[in-house]
């Protein structure tokens, strides 16, 4: 099994992530980046803190200086990365449930490790030549503020007053996670009245830690009693954020990246969203004269591509959207703040969602044991073709027809093969569907 998942490492605490192994990967880290300032935070689970002290001890042991920030989302990190400190980790398992734990590793400037990093990473942990220090030499430890850095920086990039002008009331869900210190702190800044729900340190969740529509009917319920102008939800390591209308209806993610990104990009900017986002983000660049950069699924692939590309905006349709004026990692908390900023300019959430196009995407799994997936994917590309179909392959195959798409990918973690499609009508959506499903049959 390969040691990072899509984005970090992940696995169930003290039984996958010890603090042997954390110390083992502090070491590793130390040795791959250091001897330099390495800043590191952590999300609220209850094992947060004991490997983050590991952690810390194998930084320490290769001469890194250690600045601990505590309990702080994702953002600040890549942020942190990329003004004051060489490197950063954030002790987190993103939003898994509650019993897993894990890290995410970030390079000066504010990148996560990509695949090239992994490879070097998992060469040096298993080989355990370790770049170890000296008594005299071992690394220095003190603690920091590296949220309120990051919230001015933050602030500097949309209009204060302009948004403080329209006392917004919002109920925000941070899940129990890693933005119940910002949050509620960048509200106020923009003169916002905030209603906090699951905002305690519980070190567990009073919901799932994966903000989607299932499970987030408590924010939907307080944002119609509290008669809020919108709700905004988080992951646990705050790098994603979700919004619900003024009604309490959750929006999608693709519809929140294209309303973003019709608010920054100007014609001739660029903007890179994976291969599964909706198609409503090509209407919006056609309106604005943006470029739309397709990637593959995953948060590395899509801030990379905003780095090599230097475009102004990158988004996922779970709510992950990458700010690089700020730094070039996810960021739910200047998510928060951007849309503040576009909706000054409108009467209500459902009055901006209602000048985008509406879509409809549907998703299916296709049950695919690993050995025969290359089979069944090749299989699926053959019969395409013979129908004449045009597709596209920078991840999985997209099949498109004149009036909407076919996405079918393996899954990383499943014995499936999932499949997606949209139109511009639902059962227009459900024929692409099964069609799809169609292609992959035996």
């Amino acid at each position: 099994m390969a040691l990072f998942s899509t984005t970090g490492i992940r696995g169930i605490a003290n039984i996958d992530i010890t603090p042997e192994f954390m110390l083992d990967l502090g070491k590793t880290f130390g040795t791959m980046v250091g001897p330099c300032k390495v800043l590191v935070a952590r999300d609220t689970r209850t094992t947060s803190e004991m490997l983050s002290n590991s952690l810390i001890a194998g930084l320490l042991s290769t001469g890194c200086d250690v600045f601990d920030t505590g309990i702080a989302a994702g953002p600040v990190v890549n942020h942190a990365a990329q003004s004051a400190y060489d490197a950063g980790v954030m002790i987190t398992s993103s939003h898994n449930p509650p019993e897993y734990n894990g890290a995410k590793f970030i390079l000066k400037g504010g990148k996560e490790v990509g695949e090239k990093e992994e490879i070097e990473f998992e060469k040096i942990l298993n080989s355990g030549k370790f770049t170890t220090v000296s008594w005299d030499k071992v690394g220095s430890y003190s603690e920091c503020d590296s949220v309120s850095p990051y919230i001015m920086d933050a602030l500097a990039l949309v209009d204060l007053e302009k948004i403080k002008s329209k006392k917004f009331r919002v109920v925000a869900d941070p899940g129990n996670g890693a933005q119940i210190d910002a949050v509620p702190r960048i509200l106020k800044e923009l003169g916002c009245e905030a209603i906090i729900i699951n905002g305690e340190n519980t070190g567990k969740f009073g919901r799932l830690p994966e903000p989607r529509p299932e499970t987030l009917s408590e924010l939907f319920e307080e944002v119609r009693k509290q008669k809020a102008d919108f709700g905004v939800a988080f992951d646990c390591d705050g790098d994603r954020a979700v919004f619900c209308n003024e009604k309490g209806e959750f929006i999608m993610g693709d519809v929140t990246g294209s309303m973003i990104a019709d608010s920054l990009a100007e014609k001739g900017d660029k903007i890179v969203t994976p291969v599964a986002t909706s198609s409503i983000i090509d209407d919006v660049a056609s309106n604005s004269g943006a470029e739309i950069v397709r990637t593959r699924v995953g948060a590395k692939y899509v801030s990379d591509s905003v780095i090599s590309g230097g475009a102004v905006f990158g988004f996922e349709e779970n709510g992950g959207c990458i700010f690089p004026k700020l730094s070039p990692g996810r960021d739910g908390s200047m998510t928060l703040i951007t849309m503040l900023d576009l909706l000054t300019d409108y009467d209500s959430f459902s009055s901006a969602v209602s000048t985008l196009p509406k879509y409809f995407q549907l998703k299916a799994k296709v049950e695919c044991s690993d050995d025969k997936k290359a089979d069944t994917m090749k299989r699926a590309m053959e019969r395409a073709k013979q129908d004449g179909l045009k597709f596209s392959d920078i991840d999985g195959l997209k099949f498109f027809e004149e009036d909407g798409w076919i996405l079918v990918r393996a899954s990383g973690t499943e014995p499936v093969l999932r499949v997606f499609s949209e139109a511009k009508t639902e059962s227009r959506a459900q024929e692409l569907l099964e069609r799809g499903k169609a292609l992959l049959s035996d």
